[in-house]
């Protein structure tokens, strides 16, 4: 087993015991074991992640020179970056038994065997609710079972559009999803939000916009038949078990939220490694492995997230580092003082961030920093559920747009096409009726002192 790995699994062990046990010593040490595993993975991450760990300690260290009093946010910014770090680590753990699993896959195909007509609007509502387990990685396992030799899958353009589907409607599932980076940045900076209130309507949300986009721009098609699979009542029985087991996950990171009155990013934490644990032991695979064998195999994909949690972790510390200068130049006393319109400023949020990920500046470190700014400013306080709200639906605009985002590639290497064509000429329609969608529903929020 590599050292790194057994540095993220300490990293995690130390986080979870020290926000249990409230022990500033175990998160330090989480904090060393989080800086170590990336120096550690240095030469198997790629030019992103490396820039990022680069600015990270640039920022660091420049706060600690030249603003010494504010090194303490520095060290939150830390924490909340190993947080992050550790979600996406633990999130890795569901990949190899959701990958083995046929019943994700007899879910996913049956999917794809609806009849024509409502067969856009099944992988899109389907991939919604799947990618809550499987993440970004239903996009892949429907580009397999698309790639088969089916009446349904045949026509290049047919599976282009549903690959889309897939990819929209994993998008969404980042508006909602307790257990997402996006959520857990959003949540925990600003501090009048009610998670699970927060967590109802982001769901609403998610919903009212599947709905939306998939009349608005579902593509009108005959009824081609398709097979039984895809007829068997509004939820498809193979869609079942998936879905209770899904259910089960969420009631679980819920209810350890409630009883321990923790962070949903720790309850996920806590719930994941059991979760996919048990699911290793109850469903064995086609072809069964060893126990060792799945637990390494188990184990491994916290590995392979290691571009994403040095990315996040690094995001963390470079947001705060700006907006440490930020404040301490006096911009933002100013900006303040200028007492600019609570709603113009949510616009300008909408628009900012989704064109960043456009221009190929990563989106997450823009939503940390205006997080951090906004979370506790005056327009936080009053209106914690409208900026709440624009900085999740920026989230899903955003990765949607971005050439680089990791299901933009995806679906560019799945159809043989520049990720930019996915994202600005593809996405485009799709983003903009979000985006419109978005400023009406921010409106609303606003308008009602949410």
């Amino acid at each position: 087993m590599p050292v790194s790995l057994l540095f993220q699994i300490a990293m995690v062990l130390c986080l979870a015991a020290g926000t249990l046990a409230a022990a500033p010593a175990l998160l330090d040490v989480a904090s060393a074991l989080a800086v170590a595993t990336v120096l550690l993975q240095w030469r198997g991450l790629g030019a992103l992640p490396r820039l990022f760990a680069a600015l990270a300690a640039a920022g660091a260290l420049a706060v600690a020179l030249v603003f010494p009093a504010r090194l303490g946010e520095i060290q939150t910014a830390l924490r909340q970056g190993i947080a992050f770090a550790a979600l996406l680590s633990v999130l890795g753990l569901l990949r190899h038994p959701v990958r083995r699993s046929p019943r994700m896959r007899q879910a996913a195909l049956c999917l794809v065997r609806f009849p024509a007509r409502r067969r856009y609007a099944a992988v899109k509502l389907g991939s919604h609710f799947l990618s809550l387990l499987f993440n970004v990685g239903i996009i892949p396992l429907l580009g397999d079972l698309l790639s088969r030799d089916e009446p349904e899958t045949r026509d290049e353009a047919q599976r282009r559009r549903l690959l889309l589907a897939g990819m929209r409607g994993t998008v969404l599932m980042t508006l909602w999803s307790p257990m997402g980076v996006g959520f857990a940045i959003v949540t925990g900076a600003i501090a009048g939000l009610d998670p699970m209130r927060f967590a109802a309507l982001a769901f609403a949300t998610a919903m009212l916009l599947l709905l939306a986009t998939c009349l608005l721009l579902g593509p009108a098609e005959a009824d081609a038949g398709g097979s039984e699979a895809g007829q068997d009542g509004l939820l498809p029985r193979p869609m079942r078990p998936i879905l209770l087991v899904t259910l089960a996950l969420l009631a679980l990171t819920v209810g350890l939220h409630g009883v321990l009155s923790l962070s949903f990013v720790m309850a996920t934490i806590l719930v994941l490694p059991a979760f996919a644990l048990l699911w290793l032991r109850a469903e064995p695979g086609a072809a069964p492995l060893p126990f060792g064998q799945d637990l390494k195999c188990l184990l491994q994909g916290m590995n392979d997230m290691r571009t994403e949690a040095a990315i996040y972790l690094s995001a963390s510390v470079i947001g705060a580092a700006i907006a440490v200068a930020i404040r301490e130049t006096g911009l933002w006393q100013a900006l303040q003082a200028g007492a600019a319109p609570g709603l113009p400023a949510l616009f300008a949020c909408l628009l900012a961030i989704p064109l960043a990920g456009a221009a190929f500046l990563p989106h997450s470190v823009l939503v940390v920093l205006l997080a951090q700014l906004l979370g506790g400013s005056a327009l936080g306080l009053d209106h914690p559920m409208a900026l709440g709200m624009t900085l999740m639906l920026t989230w899903a605009i955003a990765i949607s747009l971005s050439p680089i985002s990791a299901m933009s590639l995806m679906t560019g290497a799945l159809t043989r096409t520049p990720s930019p064509v996915v994202s600005l000429r593809w996405n485009l329609g799709f983003a903009l009726t979000l985006m419109a969608l978005s400023m009406a529903l921010v409106s609303a929020l606003y308008g009602l002192g949410c």
